[in-house]
């Protein structure tokens, strides 16, 4: 699946300037006609053309000379262009016609404007052309008449070099109804295919009889689910052979004002949709035999990838084609945008076989994202609450893994400083790293076994053509937890330390740091600030990382009250909205380092770890750097000397937090952009997604892991 959108390739830079529902058809070699329809309004405010079809011509100064220029009962002469591009001469307010493009197709994936005449029908204005060849070639389109809407057409001869077309002529005696649109010919002209919803209706031209073959079957779910009155199907495309059938497209209008509940509305923000104001407009494709009995037809669906159908609610289907082993269906959307579906036969298949109500046709994704989940690190756990906003309203298959999985269509390393040999051993060959940092230089080799890299730390970026550069993701949390930057004016310090600083091996110097740190501690207490231990890491299972071990090591050396927090079932949100009550924080963990940064909380980094020190560079005269031994371990550190240090940066608080804000909307600028185009990402690296019909819902991914038991040994 694919979709082409190629308005800027036909449009300009004038206002109220539209152009839409593209007819495409093969011409030869890789080559392409393309007939579309131009609405081109002189009025010096930008209006989209459903304002002023609703309104009537109030926006013109001469509505009656539009009105005699767009409504003709003659038929029109033959007409003669050379094959160069010309620009519409607009000659009244309001130009509603069609123009003709020769484009070629680059990989299936790009139209190249080779040629394009804006106005094919000088001093006429022809609506939704459709380009046909049916025994030579053609051009179908609607004209405006006195008594109502009638369908014309002209055959067409083209060479190198001119475009001629032929006298005007009537699709087929209109004896039936005052408004004809959509109907085609058979391909020996002896047919017009005329209608579809109760019947499948076929004008037989030998003798003006209508056949009409029941298909009410393939709609009557629609119609009890939201009644026959608000349900309005129409033909659109010719046909095309398919397997030993035929295939072609059709819309469908249905009234959503009228259906209360219309569960395609149910999830979507209309907030971020200019609706219609009646309809809402689907395509769908049905398949019919040689006697024409309707065999399948699809569910009623618009397509999008990553929402690029925002923000319409409207297709028009006008052509299909084969082409390349590939099914070209071209439309128009929100009367505004010419775009093409490309389909294979597989996913042609699928969706004549699909039973669903009115849907999305999109695509779904199936990633697995690796990385430290799960283990109660605030940090790592707080990418899954992240991923989980990313994803939410989209139809991907997430999970979260410690590991690969080759049968994914991408795997996902991240975030965190994951590239080290223990997470890039086994790595599948379908992924890529975002959020992510180096902890040591020396795996920088490792990433050449990726697709591709978001790093987090904007130096190291620097560094690495291979690389791109996006913020900690987890600067996205505000959207889901909110910011707090209301500083009160208690004298309360947050303390993050990390177990990490314990090794076995070196306890001494740990328990000289628990010491120093006890020291610091008393001065503040001494000086009326009231403290809170926050831990980051609570694993109960892990003493080496769960920094209750660590806090209790340094309160058990004092002998005065201080609070220890203990997060609850939403300990991510929990310690994120603690670290954000605080008027001053002392950060060991490199996510408190954030989440003080995102909530305007003025912090000290304490610290001896590269990825730390990295990001203090933005702020670097709150960075109070550790000595630290061969393995990392803080020595000679020294309480007073730090709390010191402390009281200066205590006492310039607001610039701080004054700076820390600056610093979140600039990454938060940044991770927009982002944000924006990471579906897009994920799909140009992935391998073949699943294209599906699908509904939007609300519902979030699954969060796998919840808090352990935290005995009461280790919390007292």
């Amino acid at each position: 699946m694919w979709i082409l959108d190629f308005t800027d390739k036909l449009s300009t830079d004038n206002i109220n300037y539209y152009v839409f529902n593209p007819s495409i058809l093969h011409w030869k070699d890789d080559l392409f006609l393309i007939a579309y329809r131009i609405a081109f309004y002189d009025i010096p405010v930008q209006y989209h053309p459903w304002k002023i079809w609703d309104n009537g011509y109030k926006f013109f100064k001469n509505s009656k000379q539009i009105m005699i220029h767009k409504y003709r009962n003659v038929m029109g002469p033959s007409l003669y262009h050379k094959l160069i591009s010309q620009p519409i001469i607009q000659k009244y307010s309001e130009h509603d016609s069609t123009g003709l493009a020769i484009a070629r197709l680059k990989n299936n994936e790009e139209l190249q404007i080779i040629n394009n005449i804006a106005d094919l029908f000088p001093n006429e204005m022809n609506q939704d052309a459709r380009l046909c060849n049916n025994g030579g070639l053609l051009i179908i389109y609607n004209t405006f008449e006195f008594s109502g809407v009638k369908l014309r057409y002209r055959d067409i001869i083209i060479n190198d070099h001119e475009i001629f077309l032929s006298e005007e002529k009537y699709l087929f005696d209109h004896i039936y109804r005052p408004v004809e649109k959509h109907c085609y010919y058979s391909d020996d002209r002896q047919l017009v295919y005329y209608g579809i919803g109760d019947n499948f209706e076929i004008i037989n031209l030998n003798n003006n009889n209508i056949t009409k073959i029941s298909s009410k079957s393939h709609f009557e779910y629609l119609y009890n689910k939201y009644g026959k009155s608000n349900v309005f199907l129409s033909l659109s495309t010719s046909h095309i052979s398919f397997d030993n059938l035929k295939i072609a497209i059709g819309h469908a209008k249905i009234t959503f004002k009228e259906i209360p509940n219309f569960d395609f509305l149910e999830n979507i923000d209309t907030k971020n949709v200019y609706l219609h104001g009646k309809f809402i407009y689907f395509m769908f494709i049905y398949e019919f035999d040689d006697q024409h009995n309707i065999t399948r037809v699809s569910p009623l669906f618009i397509p999008s990838i990553d929402n690029n159908h925002l923000p319409y609610l409207l297709v028009m289907p006008i052509s299909i084609i084969f082409y390349n082993d590939k099914y070209f269906i071209s439309y128009g959307e929100g009367d505004t945008k010419c775009k093409c579906l490309i389909l294979n036969h597989d996913e042609i298949n699928m969706l004549l076989n699909s039973k669903f109500y009115p849907s999305f046709l999109t695509e779904k994704i199936n990633l697995n994202h690796v990385g430290y989940w799960c283990n109660f690190n605030c940090g790592d756990d707080a990418y899954i609450h992240v991923f989980n906003y990313l994803y939410k309203g989209t139809p991907n298959n997430i999970k979260f893994s410690l590991k690969y999985d080759p049968h994914s269509d991408l795997n996902i390393l991240g975030g965190g400083d994951v590239i080290n040999d223990y997470f890039t051993k086994d790595i599948s060959e379908n992924t890529i790293a975002i959020s992510v940092g180096i902890p040591y230089m020396e795996f920088v080799p490792l990433l050449d076994k990726f697709k591709c890299v978001y790093l987090r730390n904007e130096n190291d970026s620097k560094l690495f053509t291979k690389t791109k550069y996006i913020p900690d993701l987890t600067f996205i949390l505000p959207k889901l937890f909110g910011r707090n930057t209301n500083r009160i004016e208690e004298k309360t310090v947050g303390i993050i330390l990390a177990r990490t600083y314990y090794n076995i091996k070196y306890l001494e110097e740990y328990e000289t740091f628990c010491d120093e740190i006890a020291n610091f501690v008393f001065l503040l207490h001494k000086n009326k600030f009231k403290i809170t231990f926050i831990p980051f890491c609570i694993n109960e299972n892990n003493s080496n990382e769960n920094d209750y071990y660590i806090i209790n090591d340094i309160v058990k050396r004092i002998n005065f009250h201080v609070e220890i927090f203990h997060p609850g079932i939403n300990y991510v949100r929990d310690i994120y909205e603690k670290i954000s009550h605080m008027s001053f924080n002392i950060c060991s963990r490199f996510h408190a380092h954030i989440f003080s940064t995102i909530n305007a909380v003025p912090f000290i980094s304490l610290t001896c770890g590269r990825k730390c020190i990295e990001y203090m560079k933005q702020i670097p005269d709150c960075l109070y750097k550790l000595k630290k031994n061969e393995i990392d371990i803080p020595i000679e550190f020294d309480g007073k000397q730090f709390y010191n240090f402390f009281i200066s940066k205590y006492v310039d608080r607001k610039k701080i937090g004054e700076k820390l804000n600056l610093i979140y909307e600039k990454n938060n600028l940044k991770l927009l952009e982002f944000i924006s185009s990471y579906q897009k990402m994920l799909r140009k690296y992935s391998n073949k997604p699943q294209s599906i019909l699908w509904i939007p819902t609300n519902e979030n991914i699954n969060i796998t892991c919840s808090i352990p038991y935290i005995s009461s040994s280790i919390k007292s």
